[in-house]
């Protein structure tokens, strides 16, 4: 019996593994949204005539034709759409062990934050409207919060009143 107890250890650490793994391809739609944002931002850098170091540049000194503020708009909006479709589904999870919870929110920060924020980093210095707030209404800090709600024993909580309030009302 206790010769099985390795191989036991290894298949748990391997499922949990692949649940991880799968757990985090949940935010493959908005990490490739944000990554195609930043490339297109990035042309548009590009395409500036005042544009002289990619490093360097701040301002985005190009004009705008009226498809390309739109396309922008466009973007944005799916990127909004998507962090509030994943905060939706993330926030009725529950993880009971501190330690799982703290490395998966940790997992969530590095995978998501520094691409937000080079996102927004790029998106405010581009004239592409004059209402800035409603296409970039998180801050980073505000991404990073929510990220850090998820996984909550108050969501857990929250979650089994709300089963438990539909399942009287069955009744």
């Amino acid at each position: 019996m206790k010769e099985d107890a390795p191989n036991v250890d290894r298949l748990i650490t391997t499922r949990i593994m692949e649940q991880r793994t799968a757990y985090l391809d949940c935010w493959t739609p908005l990490t490739r949204l944000l990554n195609e944002a930043i490339a297109e931002a990035t042309q548009l850098r590009t395409r500036s005539p005042h544009d002289v170091s990619m490093q360097t540049a701040t301002n985005y000194d190009v004009q705008l034709k009226e498809k390309d503020r739109q396309a922008l708009k466009d973007r944005c909006t799916a990127i909004n759409k998507e962090i509030m479709i994943q905060a939706s589904k993330q926030e009725k999870y529950s993880v009971p062990d501190q330690a799982l919870r703290t490395s998966l929110q940790q997992q969530n920060r590095e995978l998501i934050i520094a691409l937000y924020n080079n996102y927004r980093e790029r998106y405010v210095r581009i004239p592409f409207t004059k209402f800035h707030d409603k296409y970039l209404p998180y801050t980073t800090a505000q991404v990073s919060d929510m990220l850090d709600r998820f996984f909550s024993q108050d969501t857990f909580s929250l979650a089994l009143g709300t089963t438990a309030q539909a399942f009287r009302s069955e009744e």
